[in-house]
């Protein structure tokens, strides 16, 4: 009993990082670097957001709760780690042929939704990283909380004390965060943009 009672316990880290990042090698790194950072003398629990989508009693809340849900994890975090979503050279090279293929496709009838998304798409090829609503979300609501917050960025961890704004509006407000979405998933594609309706 008393050594049960002298066990130290565990280190919890909530893991805020896009959903665009869940089930890549990416993620696996950083989880990896987040225990090895955090776990220099005690055991480290990764909170991840995206095993709960995989736990069926917790699915069905997390899907109803939405960001109410990750934020009752962040409460249960001793630290929050997050991560910006990085727009690799591989990425903005598909882009900036999507957006030719699709200048091609429209010509001189280009549709208005789908002038004004491409113009979205391009400011966001000036851009090394961005961040997300929800991730965005999740390390404010941490600093509110004094949870001690980190960015990192490979195997770097930088501590973190500033509020921070989204790069890319929430779906519920504008469509490139669908746009996005789409392009990353490698989802159909084609007629380019078909998800706007830009013939309506």
């Amino acid at each position: 009993m008393a050594s049960q009672m002298s066990e130290k316990r565990p280190v919890f880290v909530y893991y805020a990082h896009p959903i665009w990042l869940y089930d890549t090698p990416q993620e696996e790194e950083v989880i990896k670097f987040i225990r090895d950072y955090f776990g220099k003398k005690e055991d480290v629990v990764v909170i991840n957001p995206k095993e709960y989508d995989r736990i069926d009693s917790f699915k069905s809340i997390k899907k109803y709760r939405g960001m109410a849900f990750c934020l009752c994890l962040v409460d249960m975090a001793d630290f929050l780690v997050f991560q910006r979503f990085p727009l690799t050279e591989d990425f903005k090279r598909f882009v900036k042929n999507y957006i030719v293929a699709a200048e091609n496709y429209y010509k001189e009838r280009m549709p208005r939704k789908v002038g004004k998304e491409i113009c979205k798409l391009r400011g966001l090829l000036k851009r090394e990283a961005v961040l997300t609503p929800g991730v965005v979300k999740e390390v404010n609501h941490a600093l509110e909380k004094d949870i001690p917050v980190y960015e990192t960025a490979g195997r770097e961890f930088k501590p973190w004390n500033e509020k921070i704004c989204e790069d890319i509006p929430p779906p519920s407000k504008d469509t490139i965060y669908g746009t996005v979405s789409k392009m990353v998933g490698g989802k159909k594609l084609y007629p380019p943009f078909w998800w706007l309706n830009p013939c309506n």
